[in-house]
């Protein structure tokens, strides 16, 4: 079982209540870590605003996208060197998806390096094995666009 920060364990309290819908920047503010380095007006400040719909289901897949390179990464073994993520995409905007998904990798803590892109929906990078730094695994993340079923989009919004 993998131990998470608690720095880390705030962020995604965060997250996942600014996914879930929360807007009252108080109460995002009291869930922020209490060593963080900004003042808590400073904070709520910050946390002012309103997240769209859509901005909403891109946070919640990055969120994911995370949470299953550290769970793929739990699974491998050392004898492993590549594996692969599928990545099904709702949302609308589906160049917003794929212009970030580098970015959202970059992020995790075992990124080593990017391996280039497979053409336009099909990414590869290089992560630094959970339990020893000299192992390198490649990983693939394919992206498939599922388009909504004509009428349901606008029922959704």
């Amino acid at each position: 079982m993998q131990v998470m920060n608690p720095r880390c364990a705030a962020l995604d309290l965060g997250l996942k209540a600014l996914i879930a819908g929360e807007t009252d920047a108080e109460r995002l503010a009291d869930l922020a870590h209490p060593r963080l380095q900004v003042k808590r007006e400073r904070l709520v400040e910050v946390l002012h605003g309103r997240l769209t719909l859509q901005q909403r289901r891109l946070l919640a897949m990055y969120l994911k996208l995370i949470e299953t390179i550290d769970q793929l990464l739990g699974y491998l073994s050392w004898r492993d060197s590549k594996a692969a993520i599928l990545l099904f995409n709702r949302n609308k905007d589906f160049s917003k998806v794929l212009s970030t998904i580098s970015e959202v990798v970059r992020a995790h803590r075992n990124f080593q390096k990017d391996e280039g892109n497979r053409g336009e929906t099909a990414f590869r990078y290089a992560f630094r094995h959970k339990d020893d730094a000299a192992k390198l695994l490649h990983l693939s993340v394919i992206v498939f666009d599922i388009p909504s079923p004509a009428g349901h989009a606008q029922a959704m919004d």
